[in-house]
């Protein structure tokens, strides 16, 4: 499955292997029942409503608004890099757990590195990337992401960067101008880890209709 970027050019596949009732699910949710609550979340949205709450508390007038988009997000996130993040978090976060770092490893890694399917009729292994269709993919997209939010602005010595949100692979900012918007990208992509996470931009011209829409939305609802 993949966006449809052009109609004539073909998509590349992203295979989705739905981990339901496999040997290694419930793993997978006990994990994600550590490491969710220990998400860095400070540049993160929940929902479409907690975005335009935020946003109405910024002067969007005479601002640049794009959008910075993870290009294949879960495929390009490194495998073993998302499982050292998530051990430290939860070890530092559960200091009375029960669970070494080393035993953290390796029941990350058996979930994540085992990820099995079937396409046209031979049997293949995903071994790097998040595997899509687990209950982990999303938690360790956020925490990779989350992760290095936290670093990024101490890299970045430029313009003002006046929102800055992000839902999963999909980051929204202002910005004074079109020129801040592309000084701020070449800080994200040559400081993305181990250089396998390509940014894309794209102009965005729909945020004043949704807030609007969302506010009709409110005072109908009420």
């Amino acid at each position: 499955m993949h966006k449809i970027q052009s109609p004539t050019a073909i998509p590349p596949f992203i295979p989705i292997v739905s981990s339901l009732n496999k040997f290694n699910h419930q793993l997978a949710k006990y994990l994600c029942s550590l490491l969710q609550p220990l998400l860095p979340n400070t540049y993160s949205i929940s929902d479409t409503f907690y975005f335009v709450q935020e946003l109405k508390t910024v002067d969007i007038s005479n601002k640049f608004m794009v959008s910075f988009d993870v290009v294949s997000l879960f495929t390009n996130i490194p495998l073993k890099e998302s499982i050292d993040l998530a051990v430290s978090y939860i070890a530092e976060g559960n200091p009375n757990l029960r669970l070494s770092k080393n035993d953290l490893t390796k029941l990350f890694s058996f979930v994540k590195s085992q990820t099995n399917f079937l396409f046209n009729g031979k049997v293949y292994n995903q071994i790097d990337g998040v595997a899509m269709g687990s209950p982990l993919a999303s938690v360790l997209a956020n925490l990779f992401l989350g992760h290095y939010e936290n670093i990024w602005p101490n890299n970045y010595q430029g313009p003002s960067v006046h929102f800055y949100r992000r839902n999963v692979d999909n980051t929204y900012c202002l910005f004074n101008t079109e020129h801040d918007a592309l000084l701020f990208l070449n800080v994200l992509t040559p400081n993305t880890p181990t250089l396998t996470l390509p940014w894309k931009r794209k102009q965005i011209r729909c945020w004043l209709f949704l807030m609007s829409a969302l506010t009709i939305r409110t005072l109908a609802v009420s």
